[in-house]
């Protein structure tokens, strides 16, 4: 006898497909996707009142599932609403999810309409547009604008002539195939496309700022969003060695053991937002060295996404210093991002110095600054343009030239790019804003595309409203 189980699995297996299928190819399952989407740009919105808009980015849109605080959509003097957060698909969930929405339903509800040596042309085309979008959004990543000085104006002309090309060629490929629906066919590819653009942004985007005071070079770019406690080996006559330890470890009651080091570092507490106050003996003070005997760090709300200031949070750690080899404590240290100074610690005669920061990331090139300006409109303080002429030196390629950016100019270089983003208080020197995003041509293909989609959809079934009409 047959042993039933064996005839019934392909079965099983065939149902369990087509009931996947069906379920992601539904367009209720579009429809809830968008609405899943107003609703986690609502609630990342109505969050920023507490929290910053980096935090927000992170936990609500680029994660998989967001937490939500429910409290967030009450006014805040209610204290009696329950302090509960609720889980919901973060806005990399559902990209995913309409992506394979979106995927499906193409696969099973947009037929290829052509045969023959119409079907191969067709295959052709598309392959040549898609290496062609390929090519124009690789040879974008090694744009180096310090050669030659373009108009912003011309340069996104440009950039948006080359997505019409891969778009028209895209076309032409899904025209042959697809005939009247080659412009959904378009329009859809290009969300998809977007919609993977942001993923990549998401995984692979580096964004820092550049800070220089008219004079002065500098070859590293902080991080605004994220601290680092530094020690300091100063011992060496030709060199520093920089131990750096990064924002994830400094948890209250850590311990931190650096090979490298003849002592650990214990955090006895981490501020993430804090204000420095002068010190009054009434009070307590934890630290026992250094600033923080003349000072007292107090925690802080942390900077709100709609703070009119647009400042950052300004963190503080009190940390102390253990001797390895006997366990003895050797003091506690007040570090703070608003301290500029490193702060010496004496170890069995060898003197380190101590330090809270932002985040660093050293580059291979060099930016020196030759001349900030802020121009104003006549009469008024409003800003009508910054401008940096700065000098880029690269001795890995032998690069030694000067450059000018200001506002809606950039300087790309290395595959970073150097945004004039803002200057120092007393307008001693400028701020710029460097971003390393790998696919940053892609959001103005994919906006091309869909333009070309739309365009051709709307013009066919225009073209077909106006035959009934004078038939």
């Amino acid at each position: 006898m047959n042993d039933p189980s064996h005839t019934d699995k392909p079965s099983i297996l065939l149902g369990v497909a087509f009931l996947f299928l069906k379920i992601f190819s539904s367009l209720r399952l579009t429809v809830i996707l968008l609405g899943a989407s107003i609703f986690i740009v609502f609630a990342g919105t109505v969050a920023q009142i507490d929290k910053g808009i980096w935090f927000v980015v992170s936990e609500y849109f680029r994660t998989v599932i967001a937490w939500i605080p429910l409290n967030i959509f009450f006014p805040r003097t209610w204290d009696w609403i329950p302090q509960l957060s609720l889980p919901f698909p973060g806005g990399w969930l559902i990209g995913a999810l309409l992506v394979i929405n979106l995927t499906i339903a193409h696969i099973l509800r947009f037929r290829i309409q052509a045969k023959g040596k119409r079907l191969w042309a067709g295959i052709c085309i598309i392959v040549i547009g898609i290496l062609s979008t390929w090519v124009i959004i690789s040879n974008a990543f090694d744009t180096d604008s310090s050669k030659h000085s373009i108009s912003p104006y011309w340069r996104i002309s440009w950039q948006l002539i080359q997505g019409t090309v891969a778009g028209g060629i895209l076309l032409a490929g899904c025209i042959l195939l697809f005939r009247k629906l080659a412009g959904m066919i378009l329009l859809h590819s290009g969300i998809i496309l977007l919609m993977i653009s942001e993923l990549l942004t998401g995984l692979f985007s580096e964004e820092a700022r550049m800070t220089i005071i008219e004079g002065a070079t500098v070859n590293w770019v902080e991080d605004i969003r994220e601290v680092e406690c530094v020690v300091m080996d100063t011992s060496h006559p030709d060199r520093d060695d920089v131990i750096a330890i990064r924002e994830s470890n400094l948890k209250p009651g850590s311990t931190i053991s650096p090979p490298q080091l003849q002592f650990n570092l214990k955090v006895n507490r981490f501020l993430r937002n804090s204000q420095l106050y002068r010190w009054e003996p009434s009070t307590h003070n934890p630290a026992t060295e250094g600033v923080g005997l003349e000072a007292v760090a107090k925690e802080i709300t942390s900077v709100s996404g709609v703070a009119a200031d647009e400042g950052v949070d300004m963190a503080s750690v009190y940390i102390d210093l253990i001797e390895k080899n006997s366990g003895q404590k050797l003091g506690t240290w007040l570090l703070s991002t608003f301290i500029d100074e490193t702060q010496p610690a004496n170890v069995q005669g060898k003197e380190y110095r101590l330090c809270l920061r932002f985040k660093r990331t050293y580059k291979p090139y060099s930016i020196h600054l030759i001349d900030f300006r802020f121009d104003r409109y006549p009469g008024t303080n409003e800003p009508r343009n910054y401008s940096s002429d700065v000098r880029l030196t690269d001795p890995t390629k032998n690069i030694d030239r000067k450059v000018k950016i200001w506002m809606n100019n950039p300087l790309r270089y290395g595959g970073d790019t150097l945004y004039q983003a803002s200057f120092i208080r007393d307008e001693s020197g400028t701020v710029l804003q460097v971003v390393k995003n790998p696919s940053w041509m892609i959001p103005y293909v994919s906006c091309m595309i869909v333009a070309i989609g739309m365009l051709t959809h709307f013009g066919i079934s225009l073209s077909q409203f106006l035959n009934r009409k004078k038939s």
